[in-house]
């Protein structure tokens, strides 16, 4: 099962293709424990309104998988490439998802292409030599939780 943010991405997709519906993200004002996400769509042939909530929880999936990082992401869905309505089996599976990925989550490849990686692992790990993890790590030690 996908969660979060990209059954949020799906679903909006799915209702904009198949129902037709025309949604407007809402966003959100300040914080909460548990995001949620509303879109605000027209009835048809109406001068009314509807607004969809769609609940949204990390769930411990998305921090073993580390879903927030681009491979990873890419991984993810082409693994799970048979479960996902929009892949057509027939072509190359890899290249639609990156597309897909390119087309909803574009910041990927710019203001987050580095690997993120969780706080406790950045506090413990101790390169032995210079490594592309290495020099993520290095990056991410200068930050704070705050």
């Amino acid at each position: 099962m996908l969660m979060g943010p990209v059954t949020e991405l799906l679903l909006k997709q799915k209702l904009e293709t198949e129902y037709k519906l025309e949604l407007h993200r809402i966003r959100e004002m300040g914080r909460k424990e548990k995001p949620s996400r509303r879109f605000l769509f027209p009835k048809t042939g109406s001068e009314h309104w509807y607004v969809f909530e769609s609940e949204r929880r990390q769930i411990k999936s998305e921090k073993w998988h580390k879903l927030y990082n681009y491979e990873n992401l890419k991984r993810f869905l082409f693994d799970h490439a048979d479960k996902i309505p929009w892949i057509d089996q027939s072509k190359n599976i890899e290249e639609q998802v990156a597309s897909w990925i390119g087309l909803n989550f574009p910041k990927f490849k710019t203001d987050y292409a580095a690997t993120l990686y969780e706080y406790d692992e950045v506090q413990k790990y101790a390169p032995r030599r210079e490594t592309s993890k290495a020099s993520a790590i290095a990056a991410l030690r200068g930050l704070t939780t705050r």
